[in-house]
Order: structure tokens, then C-alpha cells, then sequence
């Protein structure tokens, strides 16, 4: 096996290398905490890291969650806008229904009141003619005054 440290059992030179060994070891050390200080940074800052990116992470998943539960009430709130435009163009579709059964409801009323004028006013000239009809016999022509024209005289039953 090598010897990695000098002897120190030698006469004069012994102290002068025993104080070098420990500049050496004061070195070594300070190079040790250095690097220990380094490797304490480093998982600390791997730390952070980690709970940084698990921090995004769940910022991220905070987001789409949002972003879901916005979709879902824009998509809620879309299809209640078409059912109820649905239900008003069926409504609308219902009205002008009744509107068109309640206008030819009114022009067979006006028809069939037209009809029934018609018919009235028929009888009523067939009334006329049956009257005229049966008074004709009855009508004379007044024959003192011929400046007159002539009259119906229509006999009254009265005593």
C-alpha cells in the first residue's frame, strides 16, 4: 500500500509537515462543507422544483376543471336557449294554427250568414210575388178620376 501522507517522525522538517497536513485537512474539509452546502442547494432547489411543478400541475387541472365546468354551463345554457326558441316556434306554429281555424270559422259564419240573407230575402220576394199574385184580382182602376194612376184596393175585414 502507498503512503498517501508523509512521516512526520523525521527531526526538524516533522512540525512544519504536520502543519501542512492540517492546512491540508482545513481545506479539505472547508471543500467538503462546500460541496455538502452544494448538494443541500440542490436537492432544496430540486424541492422546489418538484413542488413547483406539482403546483402547475395543479393549477393546470384547477383550469381545465374550469374550463369543463364553463363548457358545460355555455352548452346548459345553449340548449335552454334552443329548447325555449323551439317551444316559442311551436307556440307561434299553434297560434297562427288557431288563427287560421278561427278565420275560417268566421268567413263559413259570414258564408253561411250571407247564405241565409240570400234566402231570407228570396222568401221574402217569393212572399211578394205570391201577394201581388193574389191581390191582382183584387186591384181596380178607379174609373171617375183618369188623371190618377191606378190603386190597389186591398180589402180590410173590419166591422
Amino acid at each position: 500500500m502507498a503512503n498517501y501522507y508523509p512521516d512526520i517522525t523525521a527531526g526538524r522538517g516533522g512540525l512544519a509537515l504536520y502543519n501542512e497536513s492540517l492546512n491540508h485537512f482545513r481545506n479539505l474539509n472547508a471543500n467538503l462543507s462546500n460541496s455538502i452546502a452544494n448538494l443541500s442547494q440542490s436537492i432544496s432547489n430540486s424541492g422546489a422544483f418538484i413542488d413547483n411543478a406539482k403546483l402547475k400541475q395543479d393549477a393546470l387541472n384547477y383550469q381545465k376543471q374550469q374550463d369543463a365546468l364553463k363548457a358545460f354551463k355555455e352548452e346548459r345554457a345553449y340548449n335552454d336557449a334552443l329548447n325555449l326558441q323551439n317551444k316559442q316556434m311551436e307556440f307561434a306554429k299553434n297560434r297562427q294554427a288557431f288563427d287560421n281555424l278561427k278565420t275560417q270559422a268566421l268567413v263559413n259564419n259570414y258564408n253561411a250568414s250571407t247564405q241565409a240573407s240570400n234566402l231570407q230575402n228570396r222568401v221574402n220576394q217569393l212572399e211578394v210575388k205570391r201577394y201581388e199574385e193574389l191581390l191582382k184580382p183584387l186591384a181596380k182602376v178607379s174609373p171617375t178620376n183618369k188623371d190618377t194612376k191606378p190603386s190597389l184596393l186591398i180589402p180590410t175585414n173590419r166591422m
